[in-house]
């Protein structure tokens, strides 16, 4: 079982019905009682009071992996296999109460603990459905080995089948934003629309009626890949083409019985060479994806939950750079480097006939340049590594109208071993994250532009000091 956030919102105390008024149950979590209940004491009954409203998801997962392998020889085998792959979810949001330091008195909230419940007895909830994704995929390939072993090749393929089996019940909202409305109010009281009715854009909010679907994806993936081993030096080549496939996430098919986000599909390609020796260990790699439906993730803060939506065709390209020198047994450095280009290929509908102009805009949340190294000494009980990265500058929305900053973050790890003092398999260790105490931005919440969503952003971790002592028997 996890929780997939938490939230507070507020409760307002009044007179009226005993159901979830349509705005404030999105908005803020308000809820409209019978009156009679004076939480402060001071004479009225239009009070305040928070909550805490987790969304909960709870999990039972079964996977079953078989294959079988044949070797022609030595140097040729093929191999298929099938994998089985069942996941059910129940997924919730009651309520629950707070202490008055603002701790839950759960951390399942009303699920596990004390309910919040409205006058007619209801459990307020702000999600309640089950979902079972499914996956039965089939596999092959072949290797073979040629050239006295210089040149491996390797060829596969692939074709998963997903199916997702889907109930809610609540009533869902149909202007696309698949916000749930659970409540006792009875569905005649609400705008319910079919399934395949055009969502009207004006007038009161129309729903569509707790419903169970199913959706179902599949592919036929190949690949192929090679290595060739350069006679007589230290230097390997290396090459791959992979189509890929990435079916919607369940969370996003909840959002209305027609979901508009779409399978993503790549196709991939890269070429590299290595060098390896007793001293130096290096790669370069150039690399080549091109995307259908190329899927990004936005956080919709009324809900508390993250959502996929597609950004169209996407062209991406760079290099992946890695060189590790040790020159002694006691000293090892290591430099990264990794280029990334992105370009949207179309532009994005928004809402109706309005038009994103997206077109040769760069993929968001996706830095061009990033680099990083590590130097690490080890000399008698004495190991000591001092880590770098810098993260180049990113866009936070399609149409790239609000960047963020770059950063830099060094990392200090040492351990000290006690084993000549009599005390082996034990150590002392200190490690200290973001050194230099660097302010930035992690992960970033995509939205299409500045002003149809406010982008959002995840604070980095601060400086962070961590010692510890390692026994061992």
């Amino acid at each position: 079982m996890t929780l997939d956030g938490s939230y507070q919102y507020t409760l307002a105390h009044g007179g009226g019905t005993s159901t979830l008024a349509e705005n404030s149950a999105r908005a803020k979590g308000s809820l409209t009682t019978s009156p009679g209940v004076d939480y402060n004491g001071d004479g009225d009954f239009r009070d305040t009071v928070r909550f805490f409203s987790p969304n909960i998801t709870n999990t039972n997962r079964y996977t079953g992996i078989a294959s079988l392998r044949y070797d022609f020889n030595e140097d040729q085998r093929v191999r298929v296999a099938y994998t089985y792959d069942n996941a059910n979810h129940r997924q919730t949001g009651e309520w629950g109460y707070l202490f008055s330091n603002g701790m839950p008195e759960d951390i399942f909230s009303g699920r596990n603990g004390r309910p919040v419940l409205t006058a007619d007895g209801f459990t307020i909830s702000q999600r309640d459905r089950k979902s079972t994704a499914l996956l039965n995929q089939v596999s092959g390939e072949y290797i073979g080995r040629f050239f006295d072993r210089a040149f491996t090749l390797q060829v596969g393929l692939r074709a998963p089948f997903f199916k997702r089996n889907l109930e809610t019940y609540c009533p869902i909202e149909a202007r696309g934003s698949g916000f749930a409305y659970c409540t006792s109010e009875p569905l005649t009281s609400l705008r319910i629309i079919a399934p395949n009715a055009v969502v009207p854009t004006t007038g009161a909010t129309p729903y569509y009626a707790p419903f169970a679907t199913t959706y179902k994806y599949d592919a036929i993936l190949p690949n192929a890949g090679f290595t060739y081993n350069f006679a007589d030096t230290n230097i390997s080549m290396f090459g791959s083409y992979a189509k890929g496939f990435s079916a919607p996430r369940t969370d996003n098919l909840y959002r209305a019985p027609f979901i508009g986000v779409q399978p993503e599909k790549t196709d991939s390609f890269d070429l590299g060479v290595r060098y390896s020796s007793r001293i130096v260990q290096s790669q370069l790699t150039g690399w080549y994806i091109k995307y259908k439906n190329r899927i990004v993730t936005s956080f919709d803060f009324d809900q508390g939950i993250s959502f996929d939506r597609n950004i169209g065709a996407v062209d991406s390209y760079g290099f992946d750079g890695t060189v590790t020198v040790r020159p002694t047994n006691w000293l090892g450095l290591t430099a990264i480097a990794s280029y990334t280009h992105t370009e949207l290929l179309s532009n994005v509908q928004t809402a109706g006939t309005a038009i994103a102009q997206t077109k040769g805009k760069s993929v968001p949340e996706t830095p061009e340049w990033q680099f990083g190294g590590r130097a690490e000494f080890n000399y008698g009980p004495v190991n000591v590594g001092v880590q770098g990265k810098y993260v180049d500058e990113r866009f936070a929305t399609d149409v790239n109208d609000v960047v963020v900053g770059s950063y830099t973050l060094v990392d200090l790890d040492a351990r000290f071993s006690l084993e000549q003092y009599g005390l082996a398999k034990t150590s002392l260790a200190l490690n200290v994250r973001n050194l230099f105490d660097e302010r930035y931005f992690g992960n970033i919440s995509t939205q299409v532009d500045a002003l149809s969503g406010n982008p959002n952003f995840s604070v980095g971790y601060p400086r962070t000091i961590i010692g510890s002592v390692k026994f061992g028997f």
